[in-house]
């Protein structure tokens, strides 16, 4: 699409990161900072360097999210680098730090707490001037005020599109393209749910979206065609190189009849 400026691969950001996270390579090869014992990197001193700390140990939160450790030392991991980073002046690692505190409160349902810390990175992203960790944080903001039957979180989703479109960002894209189709279900805008999620499909296969985000817009716009009478609960959406398209999901009649005779007993 002509709006879309797709941004390089690797930037001097990600290179920088890059390098900072060798030094947590030597606690756990497959997740940095998650050892046997959760140890702390000890090769950043975190009175002398808080922001590397603050941003390594963010890193860190996020390592054991996806390691899938316990919930608590995820949590622990966010709130001291948020610790770390000093609120003054304003700066982009730490509205970084509190948009990831504010993502995984709202992954986990805490969703008061997510909109008040959200709402505090909004303002120091803004303050800082970083439109991409804005964007971020709009995403995960809109997230919760919909779940907390807000519909201003469909505008918070549109913002954040808007800004991830016009930078560039495609992960940042494809996370705004699940939200918002759910947020727009959540308004019951069926019509525009099912404008956007095949607007979002269709850029999924053109930039490559990970099956995650793939697979969270598709769910969400089979909610919206589902609402809209334009969808069986025993279809599915099925993205290919050359088409989008609603199909069943079990191939084989016999095995519809199969799982339709189970689905009625």
């Amino acid at each position: 699409p002509p709006w879309l400026r797709l941004a390089p691969p690797v930037s001097l950001q990600t290179l920088r990161d890059v390098d900072e996270l060798k030094k947590l390579q030597p606690l756990n090869a497959s997740y940095p900072g998650s050892g046997p014992n959760g140890q702390r990197p000890d090769v950043v001193d975190e009175a002398v360097e808080p922001v590397l700390a603050g941003r390594l140990t963010e890193r860190v939160g996020r390592f054991r999210w996806a390691g899938g450790q316990p919930a608590e030392r995820t949590e622990e991991a966010y709130r001291r680098a948020v610790q770390l980073i000093p609120p003054a002046p304003a700066s982009t690692d730490r509205a970084q730090v509190l948009a990831s505190l504010g993502q995984y409160l709202m992954l986990r349902l805490r969703l008061d707490e997510a909109v008040d810390v959200c709402r505090q990175a909004l303002a120091m992203a803004r303050e800082a001037g970083d439109e991409l960790v804005e964007a971020h944080t709009m995403n995960s903001l809109g997230a919760a005020l919909i779940e907390l039957g807000d519909l201003t979180g469909v505008t918070h989703g549109r913002h954040a599109l808007d800004v991830a479109q016009r930078l560039g960002q495609v992960d940042e894209l494809a996370r705004s393209y699940v939200n918002l189709v759910l947020s727009l279900g959540y308004a019951s805008d069926w019509t525009e749910a099912i404008r956007t999620g095949y607007e979002g499909l269709q850029l999924a296969r053109d930039y490559y979206f990970s099956d995650s985000y793939v697979g969270g817009v598709s769910e969400n716009l089979g909610r919206a065609l589902l609402a809209r009478g334009r969808f069986q609960d025993d279809e599915m959406v099925e993205v290919t190189p050359k088409n989008i398209r609603i199909r069943k999901a079990l191939l084989d009649p016999n095995e519809r009849k199969k799982a339709s005779r189970k689905k009625a007993a």
